[in-house]
């Protein structure tokens, strides 16, 4: 994982190019595989020196993985859920800038062994829109998902989203009428 640690690092700090990261994903996931759900989570999760808002590179390198097949539909929910920033919002200490503990079912616990919290970004609501078109177009396409527990998947993890995305909103609304 280290390595393609360092190569979505250098691709994005060489601003590398879609053609060219097409030519050196083929490599790198030949030499060092990794299950989809992996490298789903070290392109859309926080990098080390930036956890404000995902690099713009980042969506183009994303489609790019699902046309090789590296990443689908449900991993790449399941990375944008666990890392969104919409967490943050439930949490009035992670409004003060420090990262999120609670990631749903093992949050809470992780929080109160003292483990160090998840570092989630401060502000992905822009790709996790964008992401959701590459995903409902995958959907359309007939390529989100290569099995029915890839589509069990994908409809957990939307119900997962759509109770965050609920519970943000009504918490908004509460403080929005008082």
């Amino acid at each position: 994982m280290s390595y393609w640690s360092k190569f979505i690092a250098r691709c994005i700090l060489q601003r590398l190019e879609r053609k060219r990261f097409n030519d050196f994903i083929r490599l790198v996931h030949s030499q060092h595989p990794l299950p989809s759900i992996l490298v789903a989570e070290l392109f859309l999760r926080p990098q080390p020196d930036n956890d404000v808002s995902p690099d713009p590179r980042i969506p183009p390198y994303i489609q790019a993985l699902s046309q090789h097949g590296y990443v689908d539909a449900p991993s790449i929910l399941r990375a944008l859920y666990k890392y969104s920033s919409l967490h943050a919002q439930l949490n009035p200490v992670a409004q003060l800038g420090a990262m999120d503990a609670i990631d749903d079912e093992k949050g809470r616990e992780d929080g109160a062994s003292g483990k160090k919290p998840m570092r989630r970004w401060r502000s992905s609501s822009w790709l996790e829109e964008v992401m959701f078109y590459h995903v409902i177009k995958t959907m359309v396409e007939g390529t989100a998902f290569r099995d029915t527990r890839a589509a069990l998947q994908l409809c957990h993890v939307m119900s997962k989203r759509m109770g965050l995305f609920t519970s943000v909103s009504t918490l908004a609304w509460g403080a929005f009428k008082t």
